[in-house]
């Protein structure tokens, strides 16, 4: 998903800290889409709407998080 498809966004100051703040607390895959502001908001409000684990199927899947999954479900 490249930050192109991402639409633009309305947003203030404050939803801007907000989603900054919520940022610093996601994993890296996330961390990588969010290279602008409006990235930013457009991934913090799809989070804040749908949960974030709906952010899961745009996120890239790293190795590290497959085996860590594969190993939990075998299990």
């Amino acid at each position: 998903m490249s930050s192109g498809t991402l639409p633009p966004q309305a947003y203030t100051r404050e939803m801007l800290m907000q989603a900054y703040q919520w940022l610093r607390v996601q994993p890296e895959s996330i961390k990588e889409m969010a290279v602008t502001p409006d990235a930013l908001v457009s991934l913090f409000l799809k989070a804040k709407r749908s949960g974030d684990s709906s952010l899961e199927s745009i996120a890239p899947i790293s190795k590290e998080n497959f085996r860590n999954d594969f190993k939990k479900y075998r299990s």
